[in-house]
C-alpha cells in the first residue's frame, strides 16, 4: 500500500503553491479508495472520505482533512 501511495507523490501538481490545502497524492489516493468502494460522484467520493476518515489517515496525511466534493473535482479536472 505504502509503494503505491509513494508513488502517486511523482505525480506534478501544477496548482498554485500559495493556494493549495490538500495534496494532490492524497486526492487521488481518495478517489482511488471511494472508486473501490463504488461511490462513482464527486459528492458520494467525499462523503466516503468524511465516513472513512479515521482509515484513510492511516495512509494519507490529509493535513486540512477531507477536501471538498468542489476541491477534488477541480484537481480531476487539471488531472
Amino acid at each position: 500500500m505504502q509503494e503505491t501511495i509513494k508513488y502517486l507523490e511523482e505525480v506534478k501538481d501544477l496548482r498554485q503553491e500559495k493556494k493549495v490545502k490538500h495534496k494532490m497524492s492524497d486526492i487521488i489516493a481518495l478517489v482511488f479508495f471511494a472508486m473501490l468502494a463504488n461511490a462513482n460522484e464527486w459528492v458520494e467520493i467525499e462523503i466516503f472520505g468524511k465516513e472513512h476518515n479515521e482509515f484513510l489517515q492511516r495512509y494519507l496525511e490529509l493535513p486540512n482533512g477531507i477536501p471538498s466534493h468542489d476541491t477534488i473535482q477541480r484537481v480531476f479536472a487539471m488531472v
